[in-house]
């Protein structure tokens, strides 16, 4: 008797069965979430996460509009593309407020003297 080798296992897909959604649509929704938070805590972050997740996004909506069999990926990466675009947006205002707020604080600090 001869032994036959058992047929190579096929690569699982990204998601779960059934599902063709591309990682860099998840990533850029986790970066668009990831940046929201960041950007009241830390802004530089929250606007890198933002920018990268935005990139991504955008990317992967052009995808999807060239190729309709990517359907199931637009809904998350237009999500991600929203996410990302507050994160900019919450990133940019907590940045001036800072600044405003340092500026007043020296400002005040400097009528005490």
């Amino acid at each position: 008797m001869s032994q036959q080798m058992p047929p190579p296992i096929p690569p699982s897909p990204v998601g779960p069965p059934g599902s063709t959604e591309s990682p860099s649509a998840s990533t850029g929704l986790v970066l668009g979430i990831v940046g929201i938070v960041l950007s009241f805590a830390c802004p530089l972050a929250g606007f890198v996460c933002g920018a990268v997740g935005f990139t991504k996004s955008k990317a992967i909506k052009e995808l999807c509009a060239r190729d309709p069999s990517l359907h199931a990926e637009a809904g998350t990466a237009q999500a991600g593309y929203v996410c990302s675009l507050l994160a900019l947006i919450f990133s940019a205002v907590a940045f001036v407020l800072g600044c405003v707020w340092g500026f007043m604080r020296v400002l005040l600090e400097m009528a005490d003297v």
